[in-house]
């Protein structure tokens, strides 16, 4: 233990009957007395400094935003833009951040602030979303959104339906049927200001104007970042720091928003700097925040620095690693570069993205089980084996207690960022499946070769697990549990009357406890005649105070 009252201690690391080497650990004389620095037997050294000057070590501050950059509405200004946009069939989205409960977002108008008309009015009342579109009247999501957190919001206009609002992806109820606006004589529309209440304070990002009704599941796509698509849109602003929109060619008048880039430099005094050393003299630098998050660690090469950042959310989420390289010298990311991860809004992943790969999704069911993956090839096979069908996911079914019951492919429609309860019959291609029994009877009528080994005698607390594996083999029928429906040899089409002496079968049963701890493993493997068997097993016992 270190010694009391000093600034140097010293730690047994381990100890022979002729070597006694020790960890060396300095402290500071702060009234804290907290570690500085640890020197290990290797020689290796780990320091840290609790408080670094930030600017001097350049560490890059990235905003979690939904996009890669953001603009900043001080709740005075506005951005007008001179275009006209439709009146029917359209769809407007975007991302806000903001703690203002009472704060406009956007309208179309004709003359300067709308003195010749406005319409199409979105804003926050008392933290609330509402929206008018005229001549219908304005209506109530009964969403609240000032809760500076980022949201992605819709608003969809469809002849024969009516106005929708989607919020982080769902559609949210109650909504208006007035399907149209009749003010057409619109010249203009404005970002971060509504007549109906005023200017916007706070954040936006990725502002677009479609001239289609986007469906529910596009509009979920949006909200998750997974919709590219240009089919249809009008206007498109990342606010990239020049306010240039990237489609659309009408004049903007920023009206002194000022946009902020996300990349900046995080202040002095706000980061830990720990500095590990190892026995070659390498350094690695990690930055933590005051919350604890890695948020850079950065190693030397040939005296430049080799950086990879960490990016969080406003949950504390990891959303973003900027591994070396995606990031240049003026803190400009190259999109393809990064990981990128998601969640819904009980966050769970959703999404995982990583270099050189197009998106991998997660489902979950209402218990917050996984239940479905699906990566690029699934959606979209690059190849001819295994049917090469699109669209599939690899599903997992769960029995009622949560064990895991079958995996397969399952083609199904989910929808991003919404629970799915996945059905047994939904796995139409199957891959494994366990059968759980309460008791051994079921072994013991499997025939001579598959029973609990001679000396073993469960008690009735026992729960046997049967886990067969498929090795690629389909069923034309409903299986029965004789013993033969493990077969090795691949390509065949199994049937109950396929003869395991010819073919081989192969079993792995487990036995537990009541408490569930496992007390037998038995692997049984027979590949035909003209092999011998192979049978296998473990027990494990516990005393009473449950310890192997």
């Amino acid at each position: 233990m270190p010694f009391e009252g000093g600034t140097l201690g010293f730690e047994a690391a381990s100890t022979t009957a002729s070597v006694h080497p020790f960890i060396l650990t300095e402290y500071e004389t702060s009234p804290l007395s907290r570690p500085i620095k640890q020197t290990n037997v290797d020689n290796s050294v780990i320091s840290t400094q609790y408080s670094t000057n930030a600017d001097v070590d350049q560490v890059r501050s990235f905003n979690n935003a939904p996009t890669p950059t953001v603009a900043s509405f001080n709740g005075a200004t506005s951005l007008r833009v001179v275009q006209d946009i439709p009146e029917q069939n359209f769809t407007v989205d975007f991302f806000i951040k903001t703690a203002n409960p009472n704060t406009g977002i956007f309208c179309a108008a004709d003359g300067t602030q709308g003195s010749n008309g406005h319409d199409r009015h979105l804003y926050l009342q008392d933290g609330i979303l509402k929206v008018r579109v005229w001549q219908g009247n304005s209506w109530s999501t009964g969403r609240v959104l000032n809760d500076n957190h980022w949201h992605h919001i819709a608003l969809v206009v469809k002849t024969g339906v009516g106005q929708n609002i989607y919020i982080d992806g769902n559609l949210v109820s109650p909504s208006s049927t007035y399907d149209h606006s009749d003010f057409n004589w619109q010249t203009e529309f404005w970002i971060g200001y509504s007549n109906d209440i005023g200017y916007f304070e706070g954040q936006m990002s990725s502002f677009r104007i479609w001239n289609v009704a986007q469906s529910a599941s596009d509009i979920s796509s949006m909200a998750f970042k997974q919709f590219n698509s240009t089919a249809g849109l009008i206007f498109s602003l990342p606010m990239d720091g020049n306010l240039t929109p990237t489609v659309g060619s009408a004049p903007i008048n920023n009206g002194g928003v000022s946009s902020a880039s996300t990349v900046g430099f995080y202040a002095a005094n706000t980061l830990s700097k720990t500095i590990l050393i190892d026995e070659n003299a390498k350094q690695t630098c990690i930055f933590k925040d005051k919350l604890g998050r890695v948020v850079l660690t950065r190693k030397f090469l040939s005296g430049q620095n080799v950086d990879t950042y960490n990016v969080y959310d406003d949950y504390g989420q990891l959303v973003s690693v900027l591994p070396p390289g995606s990031v240049d010298g003026n803190g400009v990311v190259t999109a393809s570069l990064i990981f990128q991860y998601t969640y819904d809004n009980l966050n769970r992943l959703i999404e995982k993205k990583v270099p050189g790969a197009e998106p991998q999704k997660f489902f979950y069911n209402d218990k917050d089980q996984l239940v479905l993956t699906q990566d690029a090839n699934m959606r979209t096979p690059q190849y001819t084996g295994d049917d090469g069908a699109s669209n599939k996911y690899l599903a997992t079914f769960y029995d009622e207690i949560g064990r895991v019951k079958k995996t397969g492919f399952a083609f199904v429609s989910p929808t991003v960022g919404q629970d799915f309860n996945l059905q047994e019959s939904d796995i139409t291609k199957l891959l494994t499946e366990t059968q759980y029994y309460p008791n051994t009877s079921w072994v013991k009528n499997q025939g001579a070769k598959v029973i609990a080994p001679t000396g073993i005698t469960p008690n009735r607390n026992f729960v046997w697990s049967y886990i067969e594996r498929r090795n690629g083999i389909t069923y034309t029928g409903n299986p029965v549990w004789t013993g033969k429906q493990h077969l090795l040899k691949d390509g065949l089409t199994e049937g109950p009357v396929l003869d395991e002496d010819t073919y081989g079968v192969d079993w792995y049963v487990s036995g537990y406890d009541g408490l569930q701890k496992p007390t037998l493993s038995l692997h049984y493997l027979f590949t035909g005649t003209a092999h011998p068997e192979v049978r296998t097993y473990e027990t494990y016992t516990y005393d009473n105070g449950q310890r192997l």
